[in-house]
């Protein structure tokens, strides 16, 4: 037997590894347990108990397959229950209704079946949502109330209220038939990019949580291989694909934050970043009808839209001062580079591809070290950026839904262009820019212009005026009043970036006592140490200057 600081450290090492695998298989362990049982809280606590399991048993020896041992332990706990339950009669046709393959203890498709029960309608969106990040993200309680900019108890009895209700309506599990996938649709791309989100900018001590983003693509995947001529779920992976492609280019040597304009580019994995461009390209051709767009009759030019003085936009228009972004606002089938000297009536990227070679100042306002918002940097668990200097210009996902009438992102072309594909056109604005500089913010600022239309949102509507802050010409004070009217928005009062966002305005205004109460507010709300981090030495290098 070893010294006892042996033990100490080898119960250490099991316990580390039992965390990964937590992180890791915990869906798919929960997924193929919740096939056994069709009874979610008795296939979560039987999960959770091969957990502990793995604690006890692991330091004899770790398994060459880490989850197909905790499923398999998972699935003989559920059935020791199922066996001492006097339910067990009423269980077994449902266990013989979908028979497993003896020895098979998981299937692929298993993560996505339990996504769309936990997204089916007779659920409420916002239990959706958050029974959908407890089971499958295997985030706490406290996590996901977090990432949803809600309280604890609130996010409990949604979570509780949503599993009782799939109980009651004995709601399968299974994925939809053809002619029911439309209403889940635009809920589970909602929830497969909360799931990226979670782990692109995680809770705690690390920038990114790489089980959580590699479980979003996985599930992208399934999505576009399940509805192949959907442009959505085209759209999400391709919006996920971009900026997984920058992943590396985020983190310093030394474990710090990158802005985008900061990022060397060469460190962009090229291939991943043209797969998604490829199937951005796709997404908005087969949502656009037609291969050329109507141009737009609006007749503001976009270099020095007004403020919003509401608390967050109307459904029907973006910010108020301006006559409102057109209908035809959304991109067209050509996505690519811009080669006007001024606004144009078109209102969208083509899906051509390349470098913007329109003349003009350089987009960026201030010098690298400024605390400028990171434009698509990636999405974030509420919508909001990663860098915590400022949101990006391509939104992450909201919580919350997509108005009635419109396109909330699940329709195909006769719904018109979605929420996705409109993020995904950001992204690829951004992606096929040669250098911070030289994107093409008016194009942005459109696309922004075009969800507000469709998915009106504070957080869109905040990452808007930061996108319209690049914009040459820009009025920065008009733009720090439309931020100080989305305060008034009970969804943002615990939203680091907002603040984020008003310090980095400020700075720019040459306001700097004001911008480091801001940065103080930041650095107080964010749930990430490496941003706070970040927030910091901008907050220091202010009072320094």
């Amino acid at each position: 037997m070893g010294s006892g600081a042996e033990v100490v450290r080898e119960a250490r090492d099991v316990a580390q590894l039992v965390e990964a695998a937590h992180r890791e298989c915990w869906s798919v362990v929960l997924a193929s347990t919740v096939r056994l049982t069709r009874d979610l809280d008795l296939a979560e606590d039987c999960a959770q108990d091969a957990f502990v399991q793995a604690l006890r048993t692991w330091p004899d020896g770790v398994p060459d397959n880490p989850a197909g041992w905790l499923t398999t332990v998972a699935r003989r706990l559920a059935l020791d229950r199922l066996r001492r339950e006097t339910t067990l009669r009423r269980k077994l046709p449902l266990l013989i209704e979908d028979p497993v393959a003896p020895g098979d203890g998981e299937q692929p498709t298993d993560p996505l079946r339990l996504v769309f029960t936990c997204c089916h309608p007779a659920l409420a969106r916002d239990s959706q949502i958050a029974l959908t990040l407890r089971l499958i993200c295997g985030l706490t309680t406290r996590e996901v109330a977090a990432g949803l900019l809600i309280s604890e108890p609130t996010a409990a009895a949604r979570i509780t209220r949503a599993k009782k209700k799939i109980a009651a309506a004995g709601i399968p599990y299974r994925i939809p038939a053809d002619d029911e996938l439309a209403d889940r649709l635009d809920v589970v791309l909602t929830v497969v990019q909360l799931v990226y989100t979670a782990g692109h900018v995680a809770t705690g001590p690390e920038l990114t949580r790489t089980d959580l983003t590699g479980r979003a693509l996985e599930l992208a995947h399934l999505l576009v291989r399940l509805m192949p001529d959907e442009p959505e779920p085209e759209a999400l992976l391709a919006l996920l694909q971009m900026t997984q492609a920058r992943g590396d280019a985020r983190v310093s040597d030394d474990g710090e934050l990158v802005l985008l304009a900061d990022q060397d580019r060469s460190r962009w994995d090229v291939k991943l970043l043209a797969e998604g461009v490829s199937r951005a390209t796709a997404a908005l051709q087969r949502a656009t009808p037609t291969t050329q767009s109507t141009p737009t009759t609006q007749s503001t030019p976009t270099t020095q839209p007004g403020p919003s003085t509401q608390s967050g936009p109307s459904a029907q228009s973006g910010p108020t001062t301006r006559s409102g972004p057109s209908a035809q606002s959304g991109p067209t089938t050509q996505f690519g580079p811009s080669t006007r000297s001024g606004p144009s009536a078109q209102a969208g990227p083509t899906t051509q591809l390349g470098p913007s070679t329109r003349s003009g100042p350089s987009t960026r306002s201030g010098p690298t070290t400024q605390s400028g918002p990171s434009i698509q940097s990636g999405p974030r668990t509420q919508s909001g950026p990663t860098t915590q200097s400022g949101p990006s210009t391509q939104p992450g996902p909201t919580t919350q839904s997509s108005p009635g009438g419109q396109d909330g992102g699940g329709g195909g072309e006769a719904r018109g262009v979605g929420r996705f594909a409109l993020q995904a056109a950001v992204a690829g604005l951004h992606v096929t820019a040669p250098s911070w500089e030289q994107t093409d913010w008016h194009q942005v600022v459109r696309m922004y212009d075009a969800m507000l239309l469709r998915w009106p949102s504070p957080i869109v509507a905040l990452n808007r005026a930061a996108a319209h802050s690049f914009v040459p010409g820009a009025d920065l004070t008009a733009i720090l009043e439309e931020l100080d009217a989305l305060s008034n928005d009970p969804a943002l009062k615990a939203y680091s970036y907002l603040a984020a966002t008003r310090a980095d305005i400020l700075t720019r205004l040459n306001r700097p006592a004001e911008a480091v109460q801001a940065y103080d507010e930041a650095i107080t709300l964010t749930a990430n140490d490496t941003e706070r981090r970040f927030l910091t030495r901008r907050r220091a290098t202010l009072l320094a200057s």
